[in-house]
This record gives C-alpha cells, sequence and structure tokens, in this order.
C-alpha cells in the first residue's frame, strides 16, 4: 500500500489493482493483495528551494555568530539590599530623664542642711551650754518661721536634756545671790556704802541673778550721796543727810 501523492490517499501496492484505499491496511479490500508493512505515512510536501542571494548582498558568513549571553539578571532589590541593622537602642525619653531630675532634685533638697536646720543646731548648742533663755528664743522664732515639728523636737529634747545640769548651777547662783544681797543691804542700813556696792558689783558679775541689778544701783546712789554730804560739813544719817 502506498500513498497517492495527487489525492494524499492509500493505493493498492499491487499494480493491477492499484484501488484507492480509504484508509492503511493489511490487506486490499479489493483484491485481497497484502500491502507493505513498512510504508509509513504520507509523505509530507518538499520544502521550497532556498532564494539564491542577490549579487549585491553582502555574503553571510557560514558559521552563525555565537549568540551573546543574556546579561544575568540583577538580584531582586529586596534580594540585593543588605540586611537592615537592628536599630540601636533608643536612649531614655524625655519625661524619664524629667522624672530622673525631679527625683535627685528632690533628695538634694531633703538631705542639705537647711537655713532652719543650722538654726536648730544653734538652739541645741546654747541649750547644751545652759543658755536656757537664748535656745528658747530660738525655739520662739523657729516656730514663726514654721519649721518642721522634727526640727521643733530637736530644741525641746535638747532643752530637756540639759534642765538638770543647767538647774543646779541655777540654784546655786540665786542663793549666792540672795546671800550677797542680804550682806549688801545690812551694809547699807550700817552705813559702810563701800562694802554695800562691792558686795553687789560681786553679785551681778558672778551670779548674773536680775536681783543684784536694782540693789547695786541703790548702793552706788546712797554711797554717791553721802559723799557729797560729807563733803558739805553734813552728817549722814540713815539714808539722808542731816545740817
Amino acid at each position: 500500500m502506498t500513498p497517492d501523492s495527487a489525492t494524499a490517499a492509500w493505493r493498492c501496492v499491487r499494480p493491477s489493482c492499484g484501488k484507492a484505499l480509504a484508509h492503511r491496511t493489511r490487506f486490499c479490500p479489493y483484491c485481497g493483495a497484502a500491502q507493505a508493512a513498512s510504508a509509513g505515512a504520507p509523505a509530507a510536501p518538499p520544502a521550497p528551494p532556498a532564494a539564491l542571494p542577490s549579487p549585491g548582498a553582502p555574503i553571510q558568513q557560514a558559521a552563525a555568530a555565537p549568540r551573546r549571553q543574556a546579561p544575568a539578571a540583577a538580584p531582586s532589590s529586596k534580594a540585593a539590599a543588605p540586611a537592615a541593622k537592628p536599630a540601636a537602642g533608643r536612649g531614655p525619653s524625655l519625661r524619664t530623664l524629667s522624672w530622673v531630675f525631679v527625683v535627685l532634685l528632690a533628695a538634694w533638697l531633703w538631705l542639705r542642711p537647711s537655713r532652719l536646720d543650722k538654726q536648730v543646731e544653734r538652739a541645741a548648742t546654747m541649750a547644751a551650754a545652759c543658755q536656757t533663755s537664748g535656745a528658747r528664743a530660738e525655739l520662739a522664732r523657729l516656730k514663726e518661721l514654721e519649721a518642721s515639728p522634727r526640727q521643733l523636737a530637736r530644741i525641746e529634747a535638747a532643752l530637756a536634756a540639759a534642765r538638770p545640769a543647767c538647774e543646779r548651777p541655777a540654784r546655786a547662783a540665786t542663793s549666792s545671790a540672795q546671800t550677797l544681797i542680804a550682806d549688801a543691804r545690812r551694809a547699807m542700813a550700817a552705813g559702810d556704802f563701800d562694802k554695800a556696792v562691792n558686795r553687789m558689783e560681786v553679785c551681778a558679775a558672778m551670779t548674773g541673778a536680775p536681783e543684784c541689778a536694782p540693789v547695786l544701783r541703790k548702793a552706788r546712789r546712797l554711797q554717791e550721796a553721802s559723799a557729797r554730804c560729807r563733803a558739805s560739813g553734813g552728817a549722814w544719817s540713815g539714808e539722808r543727810c542731816a545740817d
């Protein structure tokens, strides 16, 4: 069975038959002749002859120029971009710094010795030195300045601690002052004003008792009056000059 190129159909291989066949088969349905088993599919039409180059056209090289290798594709921006460095740790915020400053300022104000603290220490020192009146004056001044209860309690504790030691000399001084005042009055009654003045000067200097000052002034006044009386030729009697 051979293909017929004109009709593109199969034909019987037996020359005496040669009838067209509708499809490929092993035996001819008309004469029964066996068809060639090696017969293939209808051959493709021959390719048209290549066109000859024109005389003026340049002769192409026999060997095709090697194809230029396409440039490697640029890596994607995401893949090529270096890994982003982790952001550096941010410093403390402004709000945090503000709180730290406020806390440090409050601690400094709380711990630093204030002007009131210095006054408190001075009053406590005066109380320990038995300067009770001065310490009490400082205590009253600090109350006016609205010192803290802790500061006021510090002075009061110093006064209470010094009271036993300070009262003993005060009692002794009072007793000594009373003795000296009594001696001065007896001396003035006897007309010995020099002795009275001497006793009252010792009383004022040694004891510091306030009772000594008025007696000292009286003794000096009588001392001067008696001296004028005798200078004028009069006689002093009691506390007056007799002509």
